[in-house]
C-alpha cells in the first residue's frame, strides 16, 4: 500500500508539473517543464544561469496515520499524509512567476484522485528566498484507501508465555530469512554490509510500554503492551521504493494477526531520512500479549 500510494502521488504531481510548464498557448517547453528531485535520489541541481530559464521542484511525502476501518472480510485501511512540493525558479524571474506556477499546481491537485489516492485542498506557504532561488511550497493532504481480508486471529502457542520478546523476535527473524533481509536485534553485533547484496537491512527493537494485572488468584493473568519497532535501512541515492517495499511486506506480515499469543495491531511508518550512510524508514506496530501463570 505504501509503495502504490507513493507511486500514484509522484505520477500525479509529475503530470501537474507538466501543466505548470506550459506556455500561454498550452504547449510545454521543448527542453523540459521542470526537474523533479525525489527523496533519497542522486540529483544535480540545475545551474541558475545560462540557457536554463524554467523552474525545478523537489518533493517530499510524509506518511501520517494508517487506520483500520471495519472488522469483516471487507476490512479497509486508510492511509493519510501530506505531499509537499517545493517549486524553485531563478531570482531574476521575479516572484510573480513562481507564485503563478504555485497557483497552477494547487489547481491541478485540488480534490483530484489517482487510483487509491485522493488529494484534498492544497495549501500554499509564504514565499521564501533561498539564494539563488525563489521557493514556493505547496502542501496537499492526501488519503489512500485499500481493502484487505482480515487473517485468522486464532491464538497459537501455550497460554503461559514467559518471554514474549523471544516470540516477537522469532517472527521477525522468520520474516527476514524468508525475504533475504539481514536483521540486527537488540544488543547484538551486526555487520550490515556483509553479504546483503545491496538490499535493505532491519534494526529490530521490542519496546515494552505497560504491564497490568488483569486477574489475581491461582490463575493469575497479566497483560503486556508495547511497540515492535523495525528500522528499515536502505542505501543512499537509490530512492525510497526499496525501503517502502519492505515496509509493505512488514505491514502484510504483522497487521491484525496473533501468533504465539502475541496480538499485533495496525502498523505505522515514518520516513526518518538520512542517518549516517543509510536511508531509514521507521516501521512501528503495537502488540499485546496476555500471560497466564
Amino acid at each position: 500500500m505504501f509503495v502504490e500510494t507513493m507511486q500514484r502521488i509522484q505520477a500525479h504531481v509529475d503530470n501537474a508539473l507538466l501543466v505548470c510548464g506550459e506556455n500561454e498557448f498550452g504547449v510545454a517547453p521543448l527542453d523540459t517543464s521542470a526537474y523533479v528531485q525525489y527523496e533519497n535520489m542522486n540529483f544535480a541541481v540545475p545551474a541558475p544561469t545560462g540557457t536554463y530559464t524554467d523552474f525545478w521542484a523537489d518533493m517530499q511525502i510524509d506518511f501520517g496515520e494508517l487506520s483500520q476501518i471495519g472488522m469483516s472480510a471487507g476490512n479497509r485501511y486508510d492511509l493519510r499524509g501530506t505531499a509537499r512540493v517545493y517549486l524553485r525558479c531563478q531570482l531574476n524571474r521575479g516572484d510573480a512567476f513562481i507564485l503563478g506556477k504555485s497557483a497552477t499546481l494547487m489547481g491541478q491537485l485540488h480534490n483530484a484522485t489517482n487510483g487509491i489516492v485522493r488529494f484534498f485542498d492544497a495549501a500554499p506557504a509564504p514565499l521564501m528566498r533561498e539564494e539563488p532561488w525563489w521557493v514556493a511550497e505547496v502542501a496537499v493532504p492526501f488519503e489512500a484507501r485499500q481493502n484487505y481480508a482480515l487473517p485468522s486471529n486464532s491464538f497459537a502457542g501455550t497460554a503461559a508465555l514467559l518471554n514474549w520478546h523471544n516470540a516477537i523476535r522469532t517472527k521477525v527473524k522468520n520474516f527476514a530469512d524468508a525475504n533475504g533481509l539481514g536483521a540486527a536485534f537488540d544488543n547484538m553485533t551486526y555487520s550490515p554490509q556483509s553479504g546483503q547484496g545491496g538490499t535493505p537491512w532491519l534494526n529490530v527493537m521490542v519496546i515494552d510500554r505497560t504491564m497490568q494485572i488483569l486477574r489475581t488468584g491461582s490463575a493469575k493473568r497479566r497483560r503486556a503492551e508495547g511497540i515492535l519497532r523495525i528500522m528499515v535501512n536502505g542505501f543512499l541515492g537509490v530512492g525510497t521504493y526499496a525501503n517502502l517495499n519492505v515496509a509493505d511486506l512488514l505491514a502484510t506480515e504483522f497487521r491484525a494477526v496473533s501468533v504465539s499469543r502475541v496480538r499485533y495491531g495496525v502498523p505505522q511508518i515514518q520516513t526518518i531520512g538520512r542517518v549516517n550512510q543509510w536511508w531509514v524508514t521507521q516501521f512501528d506496530v503495537p502488540f499485546r500479549v496476555d500471560e497466564v501463570s
